[in-house]
């Protein structure tokens, strides 16, 4: 067998959980190349995991080697940082082996526990294992019926919102118009719940980066001014239209903080403008598309440009149209 060939089974290992295979072949390939670092990177993960077997063998199938999986798998993530291998080859099928096994014994659990109520955690735990292995199909399908079935909170919505998201880019849909509505409910119920770790699809990477790049607040800013910059980026006809209740609501909160704006303490000023922001652009993707009118779309551009130059321009310059829906 020569070296690719060996290499490829020894991935092809990792994938099938045959990580004791894998690292015989691992450290083969690496008697005659002591230096590539893709060998390096399979003969340590696999050998990590090899050397696991009893532990995660002792735990009950469902719930708890789940759970040691997730675990232990955090654990070896950042090792394997540490020595430079997250980019590898092997590191991904290392992945796909471990938080793949992961979410099957999530769905063990879940089969086991669904006579009772149906734990939501545990679906959004599972779905997250799914979304982290880039299967979207699965993990949509499993928060839509965690979706019916319980009170959605803003994390599911924001998981719901990248699959959906990822599924249609996948599908080359040019704009997912439901995951970019989930995205903005979650939003809507809280921001914070939004874990950037967890974003990939094109709309919300792009609106995170651009405001982690323009401020120099790092990452709690940049996740203060995320929901403002995506749905500036999200200006165009589809998304779900917002309740009476819900634009009541959004209504009730900006006249709050508008007059808070100027009372509280600086440091809390970001945090209110951004919010102020978000709104802003509620009203003025309603106004556009949803009930159409121009005085009142005028009205929120200019609150707008009072709270952030940069966000009315990022609106400007991503509006559907060369003059925007009015045309």
């Amino acid at each position: 067998m020569n070296d690719q060939d060996r290499y490829q089974h020894a991935l092809e290992a990792i994938d099938n959980f045959d990580f004791e295979d894998a690292h015989y072949n691992f450290g083969i390939l690496l008697e005659s190349n002591p230096d590539d670092v893709e060998f390096r990177c399979g003969f340590y993960a696999s050998g990590y995991w090899a050397n696991r077997r009893e532990a995660y063998e002792r735990k009950r199938e469902g719930r708890p080697r789940a759970a040691y999986f997730i675990e232990e798998w955090d654990a070896f993530e950042l090792q394997a940082g540490e020595r430079g291998f997250p980019g590898c080859e092997s590191m991904q099928a290392t992945m796909r082996s471990i938080l793949g096994t992961a979410a099957d014994h999530f769905r063990i659990a879940f089969q086991e526990e669904s006579a009772g109520a149906i734990d939501a955690g545990l679906l959004k735990q599972l779905s997250i294992c799914l979304i982290r292995i880039e299967d979207y199909t699965n993990a949509a399908d499993i928060l839509m019926f965690a979706r019916r079935k319980t009170r959605p909170d803003a994390f599911l919505l924001f998981l719901l919102g990248e699959s959906l998201c990822r599924l249609d880019e996948i599908d080359r849909v040019p704009f997912s118009a439901r995951g970019l509505s989930y995205y903005r409910d979650a939003c809507l119920v809280d921001h914070r719940a939004i874990d950037p770790a967890l974003i990939a699809s094109r709309f919300a990477v792009r609106a995170f980066e651009k405001v982690y790049a323009e401020d120099s607040g790092g990452l709690e800013s940049a996740q203060e001014w995320f929901p403002a910059a995506l749905h500036a980026l999200s200006f165009q006809p589809g998304l779900r239209q917002l309740t009476d209740a819900e634009l009541d609501e959004v209504a009730a909160e900006l006249a709050r903080l508008t007059g808070d704006l100027e009372r509280v303490i600086d440091r809390f000023k970001e945090r209110v403008s951004a919010r102020l922001c978000f709104y802003h652009l509620l009203f003025m993707y309603h106004h556009s598309y949803q009930e159409p009118d121009r005085t009142l779309v005028a009205e929120h551009e200019e609150a707008l440009r009072a709270l952030s130059e940069s966000m009315l321009t990022l609106y400007r310059e991503n509006r559907i149209g060369p003059g925007g829906p009015f045309g």
